[in-house]
């Protein structure tokens, strides 16, 4: 598991990375560091084939950028025929003077949307700047659980986008106040930006898991229950995995740290843990025969 801080963040963040965003036969690699998403042809099984198209999101970029957009997760809407993308578009070079927390700046996230049928940006918003709709919040975690699609929600459905925020710079030029640390709701049909709930007080936020119109788990400094009806954040979820997927029937299905009598690291278990109760089952005790190293990630094949 990445270290859940600013820190951990801004070195993930100096890490290339790709998030793979599956579309029918294709599929779409983002690349953090990269203003161009390549297309993969997933219906045919070639070992080391090369991508069959890509798409310039160079047109993106913002006057006070880094000179890159981070796209850092996307969503497939089979309806629309349309690959939603959320790009960061910070300046991983405007941070504190520690190094790593990054300062408000004048750049903004947006999503920009693939229309897959011609592999080309639509334009969603008109005759403003890009082809993008702005958002609210600011520095969208990475990865795949920083952004879920809500088809029961609006006309067209909307987005749930999670966020780190930023600091702001106090009178005597030091360190201000946290803000846009946040999840929001991005409105398909109109394009409209609004902050649905506010992590200001919270822990840095590790991912969003969306499973229905009111239902969503929310992992900070652990995981939480929450309503995306409401603007409170619900309870915490007991014993959840340091690193989870949801299973799709009430379980949070992920690995865990095991320590010793002694409070030493020994190893990791793999565990259910019931969203509803807390109740744990063990399902391995450290198959990985690890001692060292740390957690990436949970993936369940086939998802659910």
């Amino acid at each position: 598991m990445n270290d859940l801080t600013d820190a951990g963040y801004a070195q993930a963040y100096s890490d290339p990375q790709a998030v793979l965003v599956g579309a029918g036969p294709k599929a779409y690699v983002l690349r953090y560091n990269r203003n161009l998403v390549g297309i993969l042809d997933t219906s045919s099984a070639v070992d080391g084939g090369v991508p069959i198209g890509s798409v310039d999101l160079s047109g993106e970029v913002q006057a006070a950028s880094d000179g890159y957009v981070q796209p850092v997760a996307g969503v497939y809407v089979a309806a629309q025929q349309r690959v939603y993308l959320l790009l960061a578009n910070i300046n991983r070079n405007d941070v504190v003077d520690n190094g790593f927390d990054l300062l408000c700046s004048q750049t903004t996230p947006t999503v920009v949307a693939i229309d897959t049928t011609t592999d080309m940006l639509v334009d969603l918003n008109g005759s403003a700047a890009g082809s993008g709709w702005p958002l609210v919040g600011f520095s969208p975690v990475f990865g795949p659980a920083a952004l879920a699609y809500d088809a029961q929600t609006g006309t067209k459905g909307r987005l749930l986008v999670l966020e780190a925020g930023c600091y702001g710079t106090a009178g005597d030029g030091g360190v201000g106040a946290l803000t846009r640390r946040e999840i929001e709701s991005l409105d398909l049909s109109t394009g409209t930006a609004t902050e649905l709930l506010d992590l200001t007080t919270q822990a840095f936020p590790g991912g969003l898991t969306y499973i229905d119109a009111h239902h969503a788990i929310v992992q900070l400094d652990t995981a939480y229950v929450w309503d995306p009806t409401t603007t409170m954040l619900g309870a915490a979820i007991p014993n959840a995995p340091d690193a989870f997927v949801y299973d799709g029937a009430g379980n949070l299905l992920g690995v865990t740290s095991d320590y010793g009598a002694d409070g030493g690291f020994e190893g990791y278990a793999v565990v259910s843990v019931a969203v509803a109760t807390g109740a744990v089952t063990t399902l391995g005790s450290n198959p990985f025969t690890l001692t060292s190293g740390f957690l990436g990630g949970v993936a369940l094949w086939p998802a659910p």
